[in-house]
Protein backbone atom coordinates (compact mmCIF):
# COMPACT_ATOMS: atom_id res chain seq x y z
CA UNK A 1 0.00 0.00 0.00
CA UNK A 2 0.96 3.33 -1.04
CA UNK A 3 2.45 5.70 1.84
CA UNK A 4 2.71 9.57 2.46
CA UNK A 5 4.98 11.74 3.67
CA UNK A 6 3.81 14.07 6.55
CA UNK A 7 4.47 17.61 6.82
CA UNK A 8 3.74 20.80 8.40
CA UNK A 9 2.29 24.33 7.82
CA UNK A 10 4.51 25.40 10.44
CA UNK A 11 7.45 23.34 11.90
CA UNK A 12 7.70 23.85 15.48
CA UNK A 13 10.75 22.32 15.67
CA UNK A 14 12.12 25.21 14.01
CA UNK A 15 11.06 27.09 16.35
CA UNK A 16 12.35 25.25 19.28
CA UNK A 17 15.56 25.77 17.40
CA UNK A 18 15.04 28.99 17.03
CA UNK A 19 14.30 28.82 21.00
CA UNK A 20 18.08 27.41 21.71
CA UNK A 21 19.92 29.93 19.97
CA UNK A 22 17.94 33.22 21.59
CA UNK A 23 14.76 33.78 20.34
CA UNK A 24 12.15 35.05 21.93
CA UNK A 25 9.52 34.49 19.21
CA UNK A 26 10.54 31.30 18.82
CA UNK A 27 10.27 30.78 22.78
CA UNK A 28 7.08 32.26 22.53
CA UNK A 29 5.73 30.01 20.40
CA UNK A 30 6.71 27.06 21.89
CA UNK A 31 5.52 28.20 25.13
CA UNK A 32 1.78 29.06 23.76
CA UNK A 33 1.49 25.92 21.27
CA UNK A 34 3.26 22.80 23.35
CA UNK A 35 0.90 20.43 21.58
CA UNK A 36 1.88 21.33 18.06
CA UNK A 37 5.92 21.18 19.26
CA UNK A 38 4.87 17.52 20.64
CA UNK A 39 2.63 16.83 17.23
CA UNK A 40 5.46 17.57 15.13
CA UNK A 41 8.17 15.55 17.18
CA UNK A 42 6.38 12.45 16.68
CA UNK A 43 5.24 12.85 13.29
CA UNK A 44 7.69 15.16 11.14
CA UNK A 45 9.42 12.40 8.95
CA UNK A 46 6.87 9.61 9.00
CA UNK A 47 5.14 8.38 6.07
CA UNK A 48 1.41 6.47 6.32
CA UNK A 49 -1.22 4.97 4.74
CA UNK A 50 -4.13 6.34 3.68
CA UNK A 51 -5.57 3.88 5.98
CA UNK A 52 -3.80 5.46 8.68
CA UNK A 53 -4.99 8.75 7.96
CA UNK A 54 -8.21 8.34 10.39
CA UNK A 55 -5.66 8.29 13.77
CA UNK A 56 -3.65 11.18 12.34
CA UNK A 57 -6.24 13.54 12.03
CA UNK A 58 -8.07 12.11 15.18
CA UNK A 59 -4.87 13.49 17.19
CA UNK A 60 -3.90 16.94 14.72
CA UNK A 61 -6.94 17.97 13.34
CA UNK A 62 -6.99 19.16 10.08
CA UNK A 63 -4.76 18.11 7.39
CA UNK A 64 -4.84 18.71 3.68
CA UNK A 65 -3.96 15.81 0.95
CA UNK A 66 -3.00 16.61 -2.61
CA UNK A 67 -2.44 13.61 -3.49
CA UNK A 68 1.00 13.72 -2.64
CA UNK A 69 1.71 14.97 0.95
CA UNK A 70 -0.27 14.93 3.85
CA UNK A 71 0.28 18.49 5.69
CA UNK A 72 -0.92 18.50 9.08
CA UNK A 73 -2.80 22.34 8.67
CA UNK A 74 -1.53 23.65 12.35
CA UNK A 75 -1.14 27.25 10.95
CA UNK A 76 -2.40 30.01 8.72
CA UNK A 77 -1.93 28.79 5.15
CA UNK A 78 -1.34 31.15 1.88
Amino acid sequence: MKKYKIKFTKDYLEYEEWAKKGSEFGKSQIEMYPEKLEHCRKWTGKEITIMELEDLVKEVGEVIFDGLTIEVYNDYRE
